[in-house]
């Protein structure tokens, strides 16, 4: 791709199901599988239908992080300003430690790619304007990633409104060259990519640039 664009990526609306854990600590929400998804057509953003980036630590490069947003079904081609107040977006984001394509301008690919294994965390550090109560990811690629039985528990952050997806289960860790797509759903467009994703394990906390919803 050439640049950095935004894409957008929208799916119907599932009744949220979530419970407050007790003490005032997060929000847990029940995933959905990004495999069951029927999505409409993708935004076209300033430089392509998707952001291309790397999970950056400490200058070097943890992997690689692919984003865009989809309309709901039956929108092709999706066009933020011809839609209604009522559409929801999806936010989908795919994420593969350890290997990093090219990127699209203005995010240079680092240099030096290392090796991350033991990923435990994908998160985003912002709380997501317009979010629904519907996220997941992928089972049939986090039971590849983790083992049979693998998968992720998402949870809402108290303090700053992010979203935490945290590996579970399982009889592997996730790492170098396995791919997972995360998501979530909100009724804001995209305002293009932005910082505020992060990504840990193993002592490593990398950081990652995204589409992110309206203010």
């Amino acid at each position: 791709m050439s640049a950095a664009r935004t894409a957008l990526f929208a799916a119907p609306v599932f009744l949220a199901a979530c419970a407050s854990l007790s003490g005032g600590g997060p929000t847990e929400y029940s995933a959905r599988d990004y495999g069951l998804l029927s999505l409409g057509g993708t935004v076209d953003g300033p430089v392509g239908p998707a952001v291309e980036a790397s999970w950056v630590w400490q200058g070097d490069s943890l992997g690689d992080l692919t984003g865009r947003v989809d309309c709901p079904a039956g929108t092709d081609p999706c066009d933020p300003r011809a839609e209604g107040e009522a559409t929801v977006y999806t936010y989908v984001y795919r994420v593969t430690p350890g290997n990093d394509a090219i990127n699209d301008d203005p995010f240079p690919r680092p240099e030096i790619v290392r090796r991350f294994d033991d990923v435990t965390v994908f998160a985003t550090s912002f709380a997501p304007p317009g979010f629904t109560g519907i996220a997941g990811y992928s089972f049939g690629e986090a039971e590849a990633a983790l083992g049979a039985g693998g998968g992720f528990r998402i949870e809402r952050r108290p303090d700053d409104g992010g979203l935490t997806f945290r590996a579970e289960g399982g009889s592997e860790p996730w790492g170098t060259g396995e791919t997972i797509t995360f998501f979530y759903q909100s009724t804001q467009p995209p305002k293009g990519p932005a910082g505020g994703f992060l990504l840990e394990g193993g002592g490593y906390k990398a950081s990652g640039v995204g589409p992110v919803p309206m203010d």
